[in-house]
């Protein structure tokens, strides 16, 4: 594989990311339309608006007889409808998140292979293993990539090593032209994947969980740090009885204007992925173009 053909990997990948997130709006949007819809029409009749909007009994079959054994039962009022419709868009679009980053571990542990397959000496001796120097030259490059899998503290380890093949590129992870430190929102997106992944989407401790993010980005200077990367992360979790959770949810700016207009965080994160790909590819390229 080569540079471009990592590149293109990566985007087939993440392509249809973006593709099931917008199938998800538009299939809880309507949703929510036809929920709203029944409580504007039941709102003015007293006997209807007591009524639940739906009741639910849930079963599983025991081991021992077969027979069926009651799980549980749901009543819900429409606002729980609603709330719970909302709060499963919300998980669905936590796990593109956790999708999305994977993806791009797997771009950077592609992309070190190649680093280390196209120019031995980019590699510390420790990536090789026990290989001997005679046995490298025979090694294809599944092998550096199973190499690159291996390495020890996946992504940072690998990202540290492109900072220092490819300053230009530590350089534009602080000042671009996105206005966004890249560094800090990757290790931030890379704790929100573990959380949605072993913690539900749960946060523990929440200001605990924001000094982790600076503490690893080495931005936590003797406990203190920049008050609006503070805010920036606390965007992405919610208020009130929902403070502790992830919140990806696509909310609506400027309601006065004539058309929609909405800040998209789950797309804003994924586009911070792809800019890092993008631009550790452009820069790779350049010192391969210069080589030949």
């Amino acid at each position: 594989m080569n540079i471009d053909e990592i590149y293109k990997e990566y985007c087939l990948k993440i392509a249809p990311l973006h593709m099931h997130q917008r199938s998800i709006k538009k299939i809880i949007e309507e949703e929510l339309k036809n929920l709203i819809e029944y409580a504007n029409s039941i709102k003015d009749n007293k006997f209807a608006s007591e009524l639940p909007a739906s009741v639910d009994n849930f079963y599983f079959y025991g081991a021992r007889d077969g027979c069926a054994k009651l799980l549980a039962f749901k009543s819900s009022s429409i606002e729980e409808k609603i709330k719970m419709t909302v709060l499963h868009k919300n998980k669905q679009y936590q796990w593109i998140l956790a999708e999305a980053y994977e993806i791009y571990e797997d771009f950077l542990q592609n992309i070190y292979a190649y680093m280390g397959f196209n120019n031995n000496e980019l590699w510390p001796l420790s990536d090789f293993g026990t290989v001997t120097l005679k046995e490298l030259k025979d090694k294809d490059f599944e092998y550096f990539q199973k190499q690159a899998q291996n390495k020890k503290d996946i992504p940072h380890s690998i990202l540290s090593k492109i900072r220092e093949i490819l300053p230009y590129y530590s350089e534009i992870e602080i000042k671009n032209k996105l206005n966004k430190n890249i560094k800090l929102i990757i290790i931030m997106i890379e704790k929100f994947r573990h959380i949605i992944v072993h913690k539900n989407g749960v946060i523990n401790d929440k200001e605990l969980f924001i000094e982790s993010i600076f503490q690893k980005a080495g931005l936590l200077n003797n406990g203190k740090y920049d008050k609006d990367l503070y805010y920036y992360i606390s965007g992405f979790l919610g208020k009130d009885e929902y403070h502790n959770i992830i919140v990806l949810l696509e909310f609506q700016v400027m309601p006065e204007l004539p058309i929609r207009a909405e800040i998209d965080p789950l797309n804003i994160l994924i586009n911070i992925l792809s800019s890092s790909v993008y631009a550790i590819c452009e820069e790779l390229n350049k010192i391969v173009k210069k080589v030949s």
